[in-house]
């Protein structure tokens, strides 16, 4: 018993300076951040993957508006300069990832351009008839009455199908509204919602 009395009595002189020389403060934990990934930072070609840079556009029409009219969107085009695909210039937006037969591709600055349904249309038919192609009639002739910047993201499965979705916001009228919008093509039928709020 004698012998366990200064064993004991030498963990407490020890515990007592651990506690002593530990801080009172919390410790802070390093913020955690979101890791920032971006496919496109590998080679160009490796076994099965391959990656480039790359335009991807298309027009849709999309009902719910802040207007409360129907507007005709160009996505990947620029409000305020002339369409690529009608003699403008060409640039590129879209980065993708080719995987055998599936690709994906990226965008965080993804442009779009809008026009009122009710001048475009006209102005679509009009072109039509004279025998141009009608998108860059309209696109050229019509007043792009919104633009913004979105983040695009597109999967294309092959023979499955492939789906883009744009999210981001559009200015009108000194206001700014949110976007969003998907195109989705599977087994021959097409999905397209989106509406700007």
């Amino acid at each position: 018993m004698s012998t366990r009395i200064p064993i004991i009595l030498a963990c407490a002189a020890l515990l007592a300076v651990a506690c002593q020389d530990s801080p009172t403060d919390p410790v802070e934990q390093p913020v955690a951040t979101a890791p920032q990934f971006n496919f496109m930072n590998g080679p160009e070609e490796a076994g099965v993957v391959y990656r480039h840079q790359g335009d991807f556009k298309w027009t849709d029409i999309i009902e719910t508006t802040p207007q409360g009219e129907p507007w005709v969107f160009f996505f990947g085009e620029r409000i305020g300069e002339v369409p690529w695909s009608c003699g403008g210039t060409r640039y590129y937006l879209v980065s993708w990832q080719d995987v055998r037969s599936m690709s994906m591709g990226l965008s965080k600055d993804y442009d779009v351009v809008a026009y009122r349904m009710a001048e475009f249309f006209p102005l679509w038919m009009e072109g039509a008839g004279l025998g141009e192609e009608p998108y860059c009639y309209a696109g050229l002739r019509a007043e792009q009455i919104a633009g913004g910047v979105a983040k695009m993201t597109t999967h294309d499965d092959g023979p499955q199908g492939w789906r883009s979705i744009v999210n981001g916001t559009v200015d009108w009228e000194g206001e700014t509204y949110r976007l969003h919008y998907m195109l989705q093509f599977r087994k021959k039928e097409i999905v397209n919602p989106g509406k700007v709020w």
